[in-house]
């Protein structure tokens, strides 16, 4: 069944964005698409894969949005990181969604939400409330949870009304209202939002709001800026009326001077009028008093006077009466005003917060900056005591290392300057610089300059380069170096360390490129940071988080809390699941070796050495094959250690070109000509001869193939060479990886040598062929063309793609010698007549390995295969012994 998402959901995202996220870009899975969201586009679908582009990897910042374990959409910053409301708000909604394989848990993705969030029913029942919802309010959840709008906010008749807009689908802005409660002692100001929400449960009501209360606050700033002045009005400094009292609407009600109205531009004033106020809004806003007599189109004239508002050189407060002028003076108040005066522009111009205060810590001035820091208007600090400001703003001062600090300490050596932390409870904890030091005011009044300074941000990017240092940019898990912290500084209780190498994943990458790679890694993560994060590792007794990481690019480690065997069942439950990459399913195998990791009581070095352990256990496994387990022991670290100085050995054998080439001859067995000899790879390292399979596999975990590739084909060529002066005919015959051919690097040193003379034969596993695509077709049709005859070797060995041998330019198939096995079995025989006709359909021929008999070669003619390779013919020898042998076979005297 197709779980199908709300058809609005779309514009709800995009919505989100606008809010939160304006720069950014998401990609999210809806249904059977995938779908690109930016504030700036219409929302487009693109595919049906939920993989980043390529740009996204490679610069900007990418989050990955998750949910018990699954991948549910990627947020893309092109330069910092998405406003973290953003994700959460997304997250909420996206988890929320019906999934065709599990059910999210919306409650508890609303608790988390970081706005003061309410998701309710279609009833107005209230089934969840955020924690900010809470504590902004001041309610307990009991309140709150299971009742109804009307029961907890009673009488709020127009936000019940906009609740049930959104349960009809529509979403929107509410006008911003009052909420009551008994608990409160005053009103709440909020802004409101509602929109529909469907969760994987239950269809409802989303709300979120912003407090406004800042807003109301200023109104209350101005009407105590007015408060007993007559006939009055806040202006800005520009002269814009901001706020007006009755009284002056009296002056003029024909022609009331309006909110967002300059007051020079008042349709009262006649034109000399208005000329005259623009020069007192001049000269008021230019720091002193002006008052004069302005004309009006009709009636008395106006007696105005304009001065810059008490501590807000940004306000200009305005008084105005009909006839008789205004006389209360300025008096001692206009001349404390002046003394000051510098000192308060001084503060106004500090972009930091700011405050001056008198010499019993009483605020005399603070700055916009400062007001804003405390969540409260500037005009409501003056004259305050700092301690009581800072218990009523429920901030609290503390020393780096989060201990509380007091405030005695501040004062008893200035100037002082020290780093502390301010912990809001509405903004959370900031880092700041906090400076104070003594001036002086008018009249030898002394006072105190507080100043502070954030240091939030670069406190953010330490901790951004210290956490870089530490975890894995790609998938946010722990790095090596983390993780080694982690295991001597954090690990307390027992357990076992596992680490997970992706089998052939330089295969893998190559055959499913770059981008579809990252996307597999991503929800390798996604699972191990479930499994450890999640306590689903507990089986009993106290849940304890586990821990995760990426070592390499293609390893992850897992610690745990329990035994090793039980380690290793939850590390590959948790990766067993098939993985969606590229448009596919891509089911993955490990290697995966674990070693155990003392507690506590362990010294932190031993805890470390645990991972180097597990890995030393996961080469063992990968050394066993695809999919093993192997589980560390001592015995394993000494084996490592012979192996690397077997690798070296080898090493210094490749570069010094110290290795051997056997062949072992091909003859027809039509004609009984001498055809080619296949080149089988040779080394002995003291008394011990490593065989081939070991020798090619230790090549490789060396990444050195390309490089011995290149050192046989050399051989190779060098030894047809000389043995076509005695059968001209005569090809050696190679064999080569596929995955070595699909790195351009090695095509492009090979196609030199091939093109550079005869050609050698090359052979292909076949198992390789299995599930082909048009990469490898184009690979080999390469090779083809710089002369090399292709050969499908191991052919009847196991699996094979019958269509691959209609796809590939072969020239021949080269039979398993089990092929040719119990000849004596009629259907033996019926099998191998049966490949031998379907070759010849196909114009292929066909050579036989391992002939070990006479009657073998005998029956195989009979049977028309076309040539034969194997002891009945010849062992392998070294290149002496086989031109010995080949002479003796051209009938050429031996020297």
């Amino acid at each position: 069944m197709t779980l199908t998402p709300p058809a609005h959901l779309p514009t709800i995202l995009r919505d989100l964005m606008k809010l939160y996220a304006p720069a950014s870009v998401l990609r999210v899975r809806l249904g059977l698409q995938v779908l690109e969201v930016s504030a700036d586009e219409a929302p487009r679908t693109c595919g049906q894969e939920l993989v980043p582009p390529d740009h996204w990897l490679e610069s900007g910042e990418m989050e990955w949005i998750t949910d018990d374990g699954a991948l549910l959409g990627l947020l893309w910053s092109p330069q910092e990181p998405a406003d973290q409301r953003a994700t959460s708000a997304i997250t909420l909604l996206l988890a929320a969604l019906p999934h065709p394989e599990r059910e999210s848990e919306t409650s508890l993705a609303v608790t988390q939400h970081p706005l003061p969030t309410a998701w309710l029913n279609t009833d107005l029942v209230f089934l969840q409330v955020s924690r900010s919802f809470l504590d902004l309010l001041g309610l307990e959840d009991s309140q709150v949870r299971g009742r109804s709008v009307s029961e907890v906010f009673a009488n709020q008749p127009d936000l019940e009304a906009g609740l049930q807009q959104a349960v009809a689908g529509r979403t929107g802005a509410l006008p911003d209202l009052a909420l009551q409660h008994p608990s409160f002692a005053a009103p709440v100001w909020i802004r409101p939002f509602a929109q529909p929400f469907f969760g994987a449960r239950e269809a409802g009501v989303l709300w979120s709001f912003q407090p406004v209360a800042r807003e109301y606050e200023q109104r209350e700033l101005f009407a105590s800026l007015l408060s007993g002045l007559g006939s009055a009005a806040v202006l800005g400094s520009d002269g814009e009326v901001l706020y007006s009292n009755e009284a002056l609407s009296d002056l003029a009600p024909e022609e009331p001077l309006r909110a967002g109205e300059r007051v020079c531009e008042w349709s009262e004033l006649s034109a000399e009028g208005s000329e005259a106020v623009r020069q007192l809004v001049e000269m008021a806003a230019s720091g002193g008093a002006a008052r004069s007599l302005i004309e009006r189109k009709s009636g008395p004239p106006l007696l105005m006077e304009l001065r810059r508002a008490q501590n807000r050189t940004d306000l200009l407060v305005m008084q105005a009466q009909v006839g008789v002028p205004y006389s209360q003076g300025y008096g001692q108040a206009e001349t404390d005003e002046r003394s000051t005066h510098v000192i308060q522009q001084m503060i106004e111009l500090q972009g930091n917060p700011a405050f001056l205060l008198s010499s019993s810590r009483r605020i005399v001035a603070a700055n916009e900056a400062a007001a804003a820091l405390l969540d409260v208007a500037a005009a409501r600090l003056l004259g305050k005591p700092l301690q009581s400001v800072i218990t009523q703003a429920e901030l609290e001062l503390l020393h780096p290392d989060l201990t509380p600090l007091d405030m005695a300490e501040l004062t008893l050596e200035l100037p002082l300057r020290r780093e502390v932390v301010l912990d809001l409870r509405r903004q959370g904890r900031k880092q700041m610089q906090l400076s104070i030091s003594e001036v002086q005011g008018g009249v030898g009044a002394q006072y105190f300059l507080v100043q502070l300074s954030d240091l939030t941000e670069l406190r953010r990017a330490q901790a951004h380069i210290n956490h870089s240092a530490l975890h894995d940019q790609l998938t946010g898990l722990f790095n090596r170096s983390g993780m080694r912290q982690f295991l001597s500084e954090e690990v307390a209780l027992p357990g076992s360390l596992v680490v997970a190498d992706i089998d052939r994943f330089t295969a893998i990458n190559s055959a499913m490129g770059h981008t579809a790679s990252h996307h597999l890694l991503m929800q390798i993560a996604a699972r191990l940071r479930h499994l450890t994060h999640s306590g689903a590792h507990a089986v009993s007794g106290p849940q304890v988080a586990g821990q995760s990481a990426r070592l390499t690019e293609d390893s992850f480690a897992v610690w745990l809390p329990v035994e090793p065997a039980e380690a290793v069942a939850l590390v590959r439950g948790a990766l067993a699941p098939a993985l969606r990459a590229g448009g596919e399913s891509a089911e993955l195998t490990f290697a995966v070796g674990v070693a155990e990791v003392g507690g506590a009581e362990t010294e932190p070095a031993q805890r470390e050495i645990a991972l180097s352990n597990a890995q030393i256990a996961s080469q063992a496994a990968k050394r066993q094959g695809r999919g093993r387990t192997a589980f560390y022991q001592e015995e394993l670290r000494q084996e490592m250690a012979q192996a690397f100085r077997l690798e070296q050995s080898l090493r210094d054998t490749i570069t010094s070109g110290n290795l051997k080439l056997h062949y072992q001859p091909t003859r027809s067995l039509q004609t009984g000509e001498v055809l080619g000899a296949e080149a089988l790879l040779r080394w002995k390292t003291g008394d011990q001869n490593l065989p081939p399979f070991e020798l090619l596999q230790l090549v490789t975990h060396m990444q050195m193939l390309q490089l011995l590739s290149e050192w046989v084909i050399r051989e190779g060529l060098r030894q047809q060479k000389q043995w076509q002066t005695l059968m001209p005919g005569l090809r050696v015959g190679v064999n080569l990886s596929l995955e070595e051919l699909q790195q351009p690097e090695a095509l492009a040193a090979l196609l030199p040598l091939l093109m550079a003379g005869d050609a050698p034969n090359i052979e292909i596993s076949a198992a390789r062929l299995l599930d082909y695509q048009n990469q490898e077709v184009h690979i080999l049709e390469q090779l083809r063309d710089a002369g090399a005859q292709l050969w499908l070797d191991n052919f009847g060995e196991g699996a094979v793609s019958l269509t691959a041998l209609t796809r590939f330019p072969l020239t021949g198939l080269k039979l398993h010698p089990s092929v040719i096995r119990n000849l004596e079995d009629p259907r033996q025989v019926a099998l191998l007549r049966a490949t031998l006709d379907l070759a010849r359909s196909l114009d292929l021929r066909v050579v036989a390995v391992g002939v070990e008999t006479a009657e073998q070669l005998a029956l195989l003619r009979d049977l028309g295969c076309d040539a034969a390779q194997g002891y009945a013919i010849s062992p392998p020898q070294n290149a002496a012994d086989l031109t010995a042998w080949l002479e003796a076979q051209a009938g050429v005297p031996s020297s």
